[in-house]
């Protein structure tokens, strides 16, 4: 499928969802965004605060992946007959606990990432290398955010499931998954810049509805990509 059939299927999704429930759980997602950027502010205006800063990050990091889950859990209800999900259906103590250890796990790589970088930099300090550099550690880092863009609905499939699976293990499922789908995944998400564009005039009003859209067709992607790999 490309991006516009995702899209589509999840607008679908979006008007069997009733408009109350949707836009309450966007307005929360569009909150942990503005919270992420205070944090961010927050951080570089006053290093002493950092421990302030790590906090509000995380519960951000915390209310943005219940999103996922929970709109997640609303494409199943609709396509499979689950049940409607909780609207904190994400923030149980088993995911809270798997969330927080993969958040850890993701810093510690990208700061890794970054290391490489500055050590880079020592070697060569010339203009050309240096933009050169930046726009390779880019494009890894992107390479890898979409190859983990799914371990948030891996946690909550085990988290469900009951299943005893290390969180190393989802990261690794998510991994294996995206491979080969990456660019297709990538086209997704940059098919939004117009509605962004959007939210930007309106203030950030527009993403209580844009990020339910979104999220719903990450979760149309995630569904086709784990139907595409039982098949395999």
């Amino acid at each position: 499928m490309k991006a516009k059939d995702y899209r589509a299927r999840a607008r679908g999704d979006l008007a069997a969802i009733p408009k109350k429930t949707y836009l309450l759980m966007g307005l929360v997602m569009v909150l942990a965004i503005a919270l992420t950027h205070a944090t961010d502010k927050m951080s570089t205006q006053n290093s002493s605060d950092w421990w302030i800063s790590f906090i509000l990050s995380v519960i951000a990091s915390f209310l943005t992946s219940n999103g996922q889950i929970f709109f997640n859990s609303w494409r199943m209800a609709i396509h499979e007959g689950s049940e409607e999900p909780d609207a904190w259906c994400g923030l149980s103590s088993q995911h809270l606990w798997k969330l927080l250890i993969y958040g850890m796990i993701e810093a510690g790589l990208l700061s890794i990432l970054l290391i490489l970088a500055l050590g880079g930099l020592l070697v060569n300090s010339s203009v050309v290398f240096m933009w050169l550099l930046a726009v390779a550690i880019t494009v890894v880092i992107v390479w890898v955010e979409l190859r983990l863009s799914f371990v948030v609905y891996e946690i909550d499939e085990d988290v469900r499931l009951n299943r005893q699976t290390s969180v190393w293990s989802e990261i690794l499922d998510s991994w294996r998954l995206m491979k080969g789908r990456c660019w297709k995944l990538l086209c997704l998400n940059l098919s939004f810049i117009g509605w962004y564009i959007l939210v930007f005039f309106t203030l950030g009003i527009l993403g209580m509805w844009l990020q339910p859209y979104m999220s719903l067709a990450n979760a149309e992607f995630y569904a086709e990509a784990k139907a595409g790999q039982e098949e395999q």
